[in-house]
């Protein structure tokens, strides 16, 4: 069975941000990051594919990743995939890939055997009021064919993020339901079914009657010629 987690798998990310923060001190830019999400089509089907746009945002005041100025100092984790020998992850992110860069990350061997697999989704620096939008395909895997819950949390390591609340955007990524055949669909196939078998009854019974006939003419004949003799 699945299971989604933020910051289980990598304690060192929080780590590495409350250093940062300790280190720069108040002199730490002010942001506001948040996210949004925009999946095409909304469902997906086993094997099938969807492009994903996951767009931060920043409500400033200041700019956001300007220190230290490279694109790991803004980006966004996926919550984790846990996975063993039996349980794929449920899909792959494939290109194209653009406005951000993207690492797939995979841990040691958890205690239960298992293995987290997480997606990290890098940004530039981003001014205030502005947003950057990442945009990837995904792969499903075949085995994939229900509905799963994700999310997605934005980071920032040398900025103070004044509302943290809405680091986190929760995700359902919704399974195409199964076709099934509607009542009229079976009685359609039933009808169908029924009149070919009437049309061999009535081919049978044509058939029958043309042998009974034949027969008939045949004792006829040969009633007229007794009488003739």
């Amino acid at each position: 069975m699945r299971r989604s987690a933020r910051a289980t798998v990598l304690p060192f990310i929080f780590a590495v941000v409350l250093w940062a923060n300790a280190w720069a001190g108040s002199s730490m830019p002010n942001v506001d990051l948040s996210l949004g999400v925009d999946i095409t089509p909304s469902e997906f089907t086993p094997g099938g594919s969807q492009v994903v746009s996951l767009t931060v945002y920043n409500s400033g005041p200041d700019a956001a990743g300007t220190i230290p100025g490279t694109s790991e100092s803004i980006y966004v984790l996926e919550d984790a995939f846990y996975v063993d020998e039996s349980t794929p992850p449920p899909f792959e992110v494939v290109a194209p890939i653009s406005g951000c860069y993207i690492d797939r990350y995979i841990t040691e061997p958890l205690p239960d055997n298992r293995i987290a697999l997480l997606f990290i989704f890098n940004f530039e620096p981003i001014p205030p009021g502005g947003s950057r939008t990442c945009t990837y395909n995904i792969v499903y895997y075949s085995s994939t064919n229900q509905s799963f819950s994700s999310g997605w949390t934005v980071y920032t390591v040398n900025d103070t993020d004044t509302n943290p609340a809405n680091d986190y955007l929760p995700n359902m990524y919704r399974a195409a339901p199964i076709s099934v055949p509607t009542t009229s669909e079976f009685g359609l196939v039933a009808l169908t079914y029924l009149l070919g078998l009437s049309g061999l009854f009535a081919l049978h019974v044509l058939s029958e009657r043309s042998l009974c006939a034949q027969l008939v003419r045949k004792w006829n004949m040969r009633f007229i010629s007794s009488l003739s003799r």
